[in-house]
């Protein structure tokens, strides 16, 4: 999906082109810079916090540097003097549930979509149903379309569909408020 921005003028420039990171990119720097901010009070003399970028491009933050490849000194960031397996694994639980947090986040907000585009499509539906049986109950004659044409609905027919009508507004249309 490509993010587009209004430019002057004819021309639109994409986010990417301007420079811009994807969302979930932005939410992840500022999830890791977040919790460097947290570990930066325990910061006491111990080992070194390093980056680095893997092959996908993904960027990793650790107390030890990679073996096989470059890593740069996180400036003014050094982990606590502790066992830095277990720190390494505290920082990845952290990550983690923090990509978790933000993937429930996007689910609940589609999730909430869904179900406002559900509750409008019955609130019509309902709606159309009232409708439909405020005019057989209301006019005196009704004609229905039948496969030879036209006919004129017998009182026994008229009274069958307003049953039929009646039915299905109660079964279907509860908890939607009448807007007559």
């Amino acid at each position: 999906m490509r993010h587009m921005t209004r430019a002057r003028g004819p021309a639109m420039v994409t986010r990417r082109e301007k420079g811009e990171q994807p969302l979930m990119h932005r939410l992840e720097t500022m999830a890791v810079v977040a919790l460097l901010a947290l570990l930066a009070p325990l910061a006491a003399p111990g080992a070194e916090i390093y980056r680095w970028v893997d092959d996908e491009g993904g960027v990793h933050y650790s107390q030890q540097p990679p073996g096989d490849r470059e890593a740069e000194r996180v400036k003014g960031a050094r982990a606590p003097a502790e066992d830095p397996a277990r720190r390494q694994q505290e920082i990845e639980a952290l990550m983690e549930s923090n990509k978790y947090s933000v993937y429930k986040q996007r689910l609940e907000r589609e999730d909430a979509a869904v179900e406002r585009r559900q509750r409008e499509y019955l609130t019509q539906y309902c709606r159309t149903l009232r409708d439909k049986r405020r005019i057989l109950a209301t006019q005196p004659q009704v004609r229905e379309q039948t496969d030879e044409g036209y006919r004129m609905m017998s009182a026994e027919d008229r009274q069958q569909r307003l049953t039929e009508f009646d039915e299905r507004i109660e079964s279907r249309c509860s908890g939607i408020p009448s807007t007559n």
